[in-house]
């Protein structure tokens, strides 16, 4: 064939083969009926503009399509699956011509195609993805429409390219992506999804983990990121111009952060509900780019925890009643401005193992809680105050080169806690000594 051919394959339960070392040029397939491709060694076949169609199945019907030869796609075109048809690759895709699949059935997309620079656009249907590499290797974005597909993983499964989620036009409803519980899927390019005003949500349940090893964006604004499940989210690479994490009630997912400078939560952010972040980078909580002046508060309520893993973090504001903990020496820097709102009340967040406070702030921070940890407590700018309620028993040692800090009891701190005083003041707030 001379690339200008319109195949139809339409006889049921035959198989098309191609011989060895042979090519098959077509401007596209038409398939009817169920059908099956076979390919001998070092055989493809070309596919033109022309795509790939298989129409609806009449009264109830269904087939399947099995397409075992490796196609390359030389230019950009459409495959459209009518309702009863499933269609699953069963051998390599090459070439640099994109496809955006449409389909009213599903989609079997597990062959891994390590030459195909073009991307797949997955627009509509419901597609099992899954192994090494079956959306190829490129760095054009691969695809994926979050309110009219359905994304499936059905393994283990290993994407090298960015990936870019979309909705389409008019459907701004919340939607996302899961991954079976045990299994993980692992990300090696950016993955980008657009500003909607809604949510963008990953669910990973027990034994499960994402992998965002180039990290994740939104792009045109700050659309919400929820991260839903007791599974792992795994970000190697820079959260950038995320609105903000939100993990609701009753989930408890682990979030590690492997690089710094993380764009997670802003003024009117939601709040962290539970699971464990933990950092494991310097800087990881602090937006050093401060994408369009945002700044950034870590809202979280208990039972979420906060673990520094050693490296120093610094934040905007904190609110709420959760946990910041390391089991090795680290400060939480916590730089309260005047163009965050203002609080009223105390805030119950706990600091526990081994973890320090510097406070650096522009406004009074009131802190409410009982805090265990053996670390260090220092006040460089603004007024930290410890309520009633609240205790530092065994702090190493308290420090004030600058601001205020105010003591409502006498038993805030320990006996053997060193006081050091460069500048500044300390308030006793109380009677008695």
């Amino acid at each position: 064939t001379d690339g200008k051919l319109f195949a139809t394959f339409a006889e049921s339960g035959t198989t098309a083969t191609i011989p060895s070392a042979t090519t098959a040029k077509f401007n596209g397939l038409y398939l009817q009926n169920g059908f099956s491709f076979a390919a001998g060694s070092g055989a493809k076949a070309e596919i033109g503009n022309g795509g790939l169609t298989a129409p609806d199945c009449a009264g109830g019907a269904t087939a399947t399509y099995t397409m075992g030869w490796p196609l390359e796609l030389t230019e950009a075109q459409n495959w459209n699956f009518g309702v009863g048809n499933a269609f699953a690759l069963a051998a390599p895709v090459s070439g640099s011509g994109s496809a955006k699949i449409t389909s009213a059935a599903t989609v079997t997309l597990s062959t891994p195609c390590p030459d195909y620079a073009g991307a797949f656009d997955l627009a509509a249907g419901t597609f099992n993805v899954s192994g090494v590499n079956p959306l190829g290797i490129g760095t054009t974005p691969a695809r994926y429409s979050v309110d009219k597909a359905t994304l499936a993983f059905a393994d283990d499964t290993t994407i090298d390219r960015p990936v870019e989620f979309y909705w389409t036009a008019g459907d701004e409803t919340a939607a996302g992506v899961t991954v079976p519980a045990g299994k993980t899927v692992t990300f090696n390019g950016l993955v980008n999804y657009p500003y909607n005003g809604k949510q963008m949500i990953f669910t990973a349940p027990e034994g499960a983990a994402f992998y965002f090893n180039e990290g994740i964006g939104c792009s045109g604004g700050f659309t919400k990121l929820r991260l839903n499940g007791t599974g792992t989210y795994d970000f190697g690479g820079r959260c950038a111009g995320v609105g903000a994490f939100h993990v609701m009630a009753g989930q408890n997912p682990t979030i590690v952060f492997h690089a710094p400078s993380n764009h997670i939560m802003g003024i009117n952010a939601e709040w962290f509900n539970g699971g464990r972040l933990v950092t494991l980078t310097d800087f990881a909580l602090t937006d050093l780019v401060k994408v369009e002046g945002r700044v950034q508060k870590l809202y979280f309520a208990s039972p979420t925890v906060v673990d520094m893993s050693g490296h120093d973090q610094a934040i905007d504001g904190l609110v709420g009643s959760g946990e910041v903990t390391s089991e090795q020496p680290a400060t939480f820097h916590l730089r309260y401005a005047t163009f965050i709102d203002v609080l009223t009340s105390a805030q119950t967040v706990r600091f526990t193992g081994r973890a320090s406070l510097s406070y650096e702030g522009s406004q009074t921070y009131t802190l409410g809680s009982v805090n265990t940890a053996t670390g260090s407590v220092s006040v460089a700018k603004g007024t930290l105050v410890l309520t009633e309620n609240a205790s530092w028993p065994n702090a190493t040692n308290v420090s004030v080169s600058n601001g205020t800090l105010t003591l409502k009891h006498a038993g805030a701190f320990g006996e053997t806690t060193a006081f050091a005083l460069s500048g500044g003041a300390l308030n006793l707030d109380y009677d008695g000594t």
